[in-house]
Formats: structure tokens, C-alpha cells, sequence
């Protein structure tokens, strides 16, 4: 019985694989695949666009009548798929990558030549100083692969040289007498091709560099020089900065404002509710010409962020702060800082024009990207340009003075003016070191009035800025599918 069993299943074997013969032995492979990509001129001449052609050898003991390729995102046109008798049927499908599919004659078992040629829009990619192919897609094969070889095809009479890729094995060679190099892979390990080489092809991207870098110069150039000298008003003023002088050199206007302010409280200009509203006393005596702009602002009660909406008079407070840093040599003189800036700001404006407009004309021989890249310099000299021309530029002297009396508040064992008496040392310590000093002294209640307004009222123009002065500062073509199937529709 067990004789007799053994004997069917050996018989019906045998049957199995007569009939059915590609169950156990049927088999589609790449036997030779040849990648060529020629690079050439797109419509607007620049090279950027890659001729491929895709020579592949397939060998079948199965039925086999089509196939198909992934080649990758890149826009692809003027596909044509032919075997060894011609032309022969061909689709082209737009998924998450190109895919190529082609048709031909039935074949039962044997070798099958099919050629694919096509052209890859804008495959050549242009940096500042290289050129750059990325195929990924190249080698992706859901068959075994035996051989491959890829080629890459230069334009004629191009002269390249450092060539970097990640396929170690790379020969020179010509096709139809133009320089290329050819990648042969005996054990295809690597799906991928990818490599750089330098010079630029296109010599508009070299023009549009040396371009760009001219700009680059005259522009930093002028701004180094003419910013260096800026010059000071000679001083006619040898008198020390007022503390809210001190402040608008440490952190600017808002910071200055606020110690301001603070000073005037402490001198009994202003008053202080209980509701930490401040209103003028009337009292006018003694005061500078940036002091009494600023006291206008609480004439009629007010809190600090309604100050702050009263721009009329802060920018008269800064324009007379401004005028006496200038007297005392403090600062750089604003009317040529302004012209300075003005200056500054046409050569970068005219800067952003003249790149764009070679960049436009060349047709962008080294992409967009490097057109943004370009205009870094311009862009970043027109956003300083107001910037310095609202900041104040302080002389070696003023830069001196603020260091100097760093030191000094610094250095203090105490901080003057807790018996609740005037000490204009504590309006200075205030200037240098910050509203955050006054935290458990007898004058927190003003500090938390100025800073709690500031920091807790509506108002956009008060925000970031006053608060970085008095609070914040001070506290410190491939894929997974890419292959080609066979087998019968």
C-alpha cells in the first residue's frame, strides 16, 4: 500500500512538470541592460536636459510580450520604444513617477532587445561652482539583473574634470567622438547613480557668479567704508549723558523712555496712583527739552501703554535725545548716518533689480535657487539700512562711556537711593543694568507699574520692544516600484 502511494505521488510529479512547466523553471531576467544619458541644451539652450536611451537584452523561458521602466519625476517627452524589428508599442503613465510601458510580438522563451529613448527635462541641476545628475531611478529592477553599464555623455568639446560619483568603478570613453564616462557594474549592487563634475557647462552661470560677486563687492565695500566714516558733530557739550541718554545708547528708545520716566518719578515730576496711572504735577522747573516732550505724555492720566500710543511726542522725546548725544560725541552724527542709510539702501534696491533682471534675461542658467541666493547680500543691506538708521551709531567715545559705566554700577556695593531720597546713580543703574534691579527696593511699586503696563496692555507698539529693554533682556526620480515586469496579457 505504501509502495503503491509513493508511486502516485512520483507519477503525478512528474505529470505536474510536463504540463505546467513554468511552475518549477520559468524565468524572466536582464541578461544586459545599458543606460546611456547624454546631456544636452534644453529650448532655452542651457544644459539641463538629458537625452536617455535605456538598451536592454531580456532573456525568458516563459511567455513575454511586455515590460515596463520607472524612470523617474522628472518630465519626460518624446519616448519611443523599439525591438530588434522596429518600432513597437509604447505608453507613457504619469503616477508618483513617470512609468514607461512598452509592448511587442509574444515571445515563448529566448532573448528580446528592447531600446528605450526619451528626454528628462531639466535632470542637470547647476550649483555655484559644479554641476549635478541625480538618477535614482536608473537601476531599480523587480527582475535580476547580470550586467549593467551606465553612461554618461558630456557635450562636445567640454572639458570636465573632478568628477565625483557614488559608483566606485568609472572608465573614459567616447560616444560618436564626444568625452563621456562610463559606470560598469559586473555585480550590480548599486540602483543609483548619482555624480557632479565641474566646470559649469553653461558659461551664462559662470557670467551670472562673476556677476553676483561684483555686486556683492561694490555693495560691501561701500557699506564698510562709508560706514566707517561716519563721523561726530565736534562736541560742544562735555557735560556726562543724562540717565535716559545712557539708556537710548544701552537698548534704544522704549528703554530709554522708560527710564525716563522713572527719573522723573523719583525727581517729583510725575506721580504715581494707586492704581499705577502716572499724571504730570505741573511742575517744569529744571527740565530738559526730551524730558518735556515726554511729560506731555501724562499731562492727563495715563498708563504706560498709553504713552507709548503718543507717537507724535516720543518722536520728538528721540529727536531731542538724539540732538544732545550728538553734542556730546556720543553718537554719529544722524543727518549722515540718514543719508548714509538712504544710500545704502538705493544701492541695494538697484543690487536686487540688476540680479534679478540677469537672471531673467539668462533664463535662469543656474536655477531660482541661485537667483534667491544672489540677492541675500542686497536684501540683507536694505533691512540694515533702517535698522542702523533708527538705532543710534555710537563713537568710540559713547561705546567708552557705556563701558565705563557698566563698571561702575556694577561694581557698587549698594544701590543708591533706597532711603527713598534722588540719587540720579540709581537712574543710571536703571540705564545699565535694567528695571529688575528695583525688585524688593522701596521704589518695586514704580518698576512693577512701568513694567506691568507694558508687558500687560493692548497695545503692539508697546510690546516686544519696551519689554526687551526693561524686562526680557535683563533677566538673561526614484522609487520602491521603479522595475520591469514581463509575462502575457
Amino acid at each position: 500500500m505504501y509502495k503503491k502511494t509513493c508511486l502516485k505521488a512520483v507519477i503525478l510529479a512528474v505529470l505536474l512538470i510536463f504540463i505546467y512547466p513554468a511552475t518549477g523553471f520559468t524565468e524572466l531576467k536582464l541578461d544586459n541592460y545599458e543606460a546611456i544619458f547624454e546631456i544636452i541644451p534644453n529650448s532655452g539652450g542651457q544644459y539641463k536636459d538629458i537625452a536617455a536611451t535605456l538598451n536592454m537584452t531580456f532573456v525568458t523561458d516563459t511567455r513575454f510580450s511586455n515590460g515596463f521602466k520607472f524612470v523617474g519625476s522628472n518630465y519626460i517627452s518624446e519616448v519611443r520604444a523599439m525591438d530588434e524589428t522596429g518600432d513597437i508599442g509604447v505608453e507613457v503613465q504619469k503616477l508618483n513617477e513617470y512609468k514607461i510601458t512598452f509592448r511587442f510580438p509574444e515571445i515563448v522563451h529566448g532573448k528580446k532587445k528592447i531600446t528605450l529613448n526619451f528626454k528628462i527635462h531639466d535632470a542637470l541641476s547647476s550649483g555655484i561652482f559644479s554641476n549635478t545628475l541625480n538618477l535614482p531611478w536608473v537601476g531599480k529592477w523587480k527582475i535580476p539583473v547580470n550586467m549593467s553599464r551606465y553612461v554618461v555623455v558630456f557635450p562636445e568639446n567640454f572639458t570636465y574634470k573632478n568628477v565625483s560619483s557614488n559608483l566606485l568603478t568609472s572608465e573614459e570613453t567616447t560616444i560618436n567622438g564626444k568625452p563621456a564616462i562610463a559606470f560598469p557594474q559586473s555585480n550590480v549592487t548599486e540602483t543609483s547613480l548619482s555624480m557632479s563634475f565641474k566646470p559649469l557647462i553653461d558659461p551664462r552661470a559662470s557670467n551670472l557668479f562673476m556677476i553676483t560677486l561684483l555686486i556683492w563687492i561694490i555693495l560691501l565695500a561701500f557699506w564698510v567704508t562709508k560706514y566707517r566714516k561716519l563721523s561726530a558733530p565736534r562736541p560742544t557739550d562735555s557735560s556726562e549723558p543724562a540717565p535716559y541718554e545712557a539708556a537710548y545708547m544701552k537698548k534704544g528708545r522704549n528703554h530709554a523712555v522708560m527710564v525716563c520716566l522713572f527719573d522723573l518719578i523719583q525727581k517729583g515730576y510725575i506721580i504715581l496712583d494707586a492704581s499705577r496711572d502716572m499724571t504730570a504735577t505741573g511742575k517744569t522747573d529744571g527740565l530738559t527739552r526730551p524730558e518735556s516732550a515726554l511729560i506731555e505724555t501724562v499731562r492727563i492720566r495715563a498708563a504706560i501703554n498709553e504713552v507709548f500710543l503718543q507717537k507724535d511726542l516720543l518722536k520728538r522725546f528721540e529727536y531731542e535725545t538724539l540732538r544732545a548725544l550728538e553734542v556730546k560725541g556720543m553718537i554719529k552724527g544722524s543727518l549722515e548716518t540718514k543719508s548714509f542709510c538712504n544710500n545704502l539702501r538705493a544701492i541695494a534696491v538697484f543690487s536686487v533689480i540688476a540680479l534679478v533682471g540677469a537672471n531673467l534675461y539668462m533664463r535662469f542658467p543656474s536655477g531660482e535657487g541661485m537667483m534667491f541666493f544672489s540677492l541675500i547680500m542686497p536684501v540683507l543691506a536694505f533691512i540694515s539700512s533702517f535698522i542702523m538708521q533708527r538705532s543710534a551709531i555710537k563713537t568710540q567715545k559713547g561705546k567708552a562711556y557705556l563701558r565705563h559705566l557698566e563698571s561702575r554700577v556694577s561694581g557698587a556695593n549698594r544701590i543708591a537711593g533706597l532711603d527713598g531720597h534722588y540719587d540720579p546713580m540709581l537712574s543710571y543703574a536703571v540705564a545699565a543694568l535694567g528695571m529688575t534691579i528695583l525688585a524688593g527696593t522701596v521704589f518695586a511699586g514704580i518698576s512693577e507699574a512701568l513694567y506691568y503696563r507694558e508687558t500687560g496692555g493692548s497695545t503692539s507698539d508697546t510690546g516686544s520692544s519696551s519689554c526687551s529693554g526693561c524686562s526680557t533682556s535683563d533677566s538673561g526620480g526614484g522609487g520602491g516600484c521603479s522595475g520591469c515586469g514581463g509575462g502575457g496579457d
